[in-house]
């Protein structure tokens, strides 16, 4: 199974799994708090995002482990965020670059940026189904053998989730 079959998988997977998530938070009023951190926001960044579940898909192809979770902004826009542990780094680089070279639009162009410790190649794509009119944002970062994943149908939320996850 490689990157785009699994974001299929996501996308069926997050919109079963966000039914069962709202009756159990609502249920046991569990639900997980906004991912929110006042350095990354400004004035005009008012979006916050709900987590509404977690999927492990650790042993797919050439993933060592993987893990997506699934965010709700409190406008209703939906962002999937992967992050994919590879068997080595070659594979995540190899997975970055196939991302690009198959995006409908690059957006942002690979550009090294910290991580931490470390550094990272990051992109932001525009990814689109043969014959679709609407696209999917995807932010994309990878370092060593991990790759991360932003997507959503608005590239202002994925932007938005990124930068309160990984603040640059």
């Amino acid at each position: 199974m490689n990157i785009r079959q699994l974001s299929a998988l996501l996308i069926v997977a997050g919109s079963v799994f966000w039914g069962s998530s709202c009756l159990l938070g609502q249920a046991t009023g569990a639900a997980t708090p906004h991912i929110n951190s006042p350095s990354s926001q400004t004035e005009n960044e008012v979006l916050r995002f709900t987590e509404l579940d977690i999927l492990d898909f650790s042993g797919v192809r050439d993933v060592k482990r993987g893990t997506a979770y699934t965010y709700r902004s409190d406008d209703g826009v939906y962002v999937w965020r992967t992050l994919s542990e590879y068997h080595s780094s070659a594979l995540a680089s190899a997975e970055f670059d196939r991302l690009v070279k198959e995006a409908a639009k690059v957006v942002e162009r690979p550009a090294t940026v910290p991580a931490g410790k470390k550094a990272a190649r990051r992109c932001v794509l525009l990814l689109r189904k043969k014959h679709a009119r609407d696209g999917t944002a995807v932010v994309v970062r990878e370092s060593g053998s991990d790759l991360w994943t932003f997507r959503s149908k608005s590239l202002k939320h994925a932007l938005a989730l990124e930068r309160q996850v990984y603040p640059h």
